[in-house]
C-alpha cells in the first residue's frame, strides 16, 4: 500500500512540475532562443538629393537612396514567415533600419537596427514590440547576411535590379 502512496505521489510532483514549467515560460519577460532564416531580394529606391525617405542623407552624394529587402524563411516562435526591411544605406553600414517579421497567422515581431560597419556582413537588431502574441515583445538579436549583387555590363554593380539576399538570426525574445 505504502509502495501505491509513494508512486501516486511521485505522478502528482512530475505532474506539477510538467504545469508549472510551461506556464512559467510563456510570461512576458522570459528570454527565449531565437532563429530565422532569410532568402530574398535587395531592391534600391533612389531620390533627390537630400530627400531620403527615412530621414538620412549621406552628404557628398548627389542622391538619396533607401534599401528595400523582401524574404521568406521560417523563424522560430512564428513558424513559415515574410521579411520586410527598409533602411538606409551609409559609408559603412545601415541607419533607420526597420524590419517587421510577419508569421503566417499575421502576428508580426518588430525590430529597430543601426548598422555602424563594425561587425562586418552582421549587426545586432533590437526586437521592438510586436501585434498579436507579440505586443510587448522585446530583445537583441544578431543578423548574419550575404550579398549576390547584381553586375551591370561594366563590371560594376547593377543597383537598378534586384540582389539576392540570405540571412541567418539568432538571440533571444522575450514575449
Amino acid at each position: 500500500m505504502l509502495k501505491r502512496w509513494l508512486t501516486l505521489g511521485a505522478v502528482v510532483a512530475l505532474l506539477a512540475v510538467m504545469t508549472v514549467a510551461p506556464a512559467a515560460a510563456g510570461q512576458k519577460g522570459t528570454d527565449r532562443p531565437f532563429q530565422a532564416d532569410l532568402a530574398g531580394l535587395v531592391t534600391f529606391e533612389f531620390g533627390a538629393p537630400g530627400a531620403a525617405p527615412c530621414g538620412v542623407y549621406q552628404p557628398g552624394w548627389d542622391f538619396s537612396v533607401i534599401t528595400h529587402t523582401e524574404a521568406t524563411g521560417n523563424a522560430s516562435h512564428l513558424g513559415k514567415s515574410q521579411a520586410s526591411f527598409r533602411h538606409c544605406p551609409t559609408d559603412v553600414g545601415h541607419a533607420a533600419g526597420h524590419l517587421t517579421l510577419t508569421a503566417a497567422n499575421g502576428d508580426e515581431l518588430l525590430f529597430e537596427y543601426t548598422d555602424d560597419g563594425t561587425m562586418g556582413d552582421s549587426f545586432q537588431m533590437h526586437v521592438v514590440d510586436g501585434t498579436g502574441r507579440f505586443m510587448g515583445a522585446s530583445g537583441l538579436v544578431t543578423l548574419y547576411y550575404w550579398l549576390d549583387p547584381a553586375i551591370g555590363p561594366g563590371g560594376e554593380p547593377d543597383f537598378s535590379s534586384p540582389w539576392r539576399w540570405w540571412a541567418e538570426i539568432e538571440g533571444e525574445i522575450s514575449y
